[in-house]
């Protein structure tokens, strides 16, 4: 149903989606085929963007959400 990108891990919250984030939605693209593919472009990348990056992805079936742990670190150096 829906697959993102997320960057916050706050217990018992919904991660975010942050394409849906002003601070992102400019500059996140989703590459990914919503099939094996889960690749995404962030440009103009500053040391704001260092974080553990996690994909996820929700599903119509019960107990049908997966957050791919552990996540992508992104390092600006």
């Amino acid at each position: 149903m829906k697959v993102f990108w997320s960057k916050l891990l706050i217990h018992g919250e919904e991660p975010p989606d942050l394409s849906e984030d002003p601070e992102y939605s400019q500059r996140l693209q989703y590459l990914g085929d919503k099939q094996q593919n889960c690749t995404i472009r962030l440009n103009q990348v500053t040391q704001k963007d260092e974080h553990e990056y996690y994909f996820r992805f929700i599903t119509d079936k019960p107990d049908g959400k997966w957050l791919g742990k552990p996540g992508v670190s992104l390092t600006v150096t």
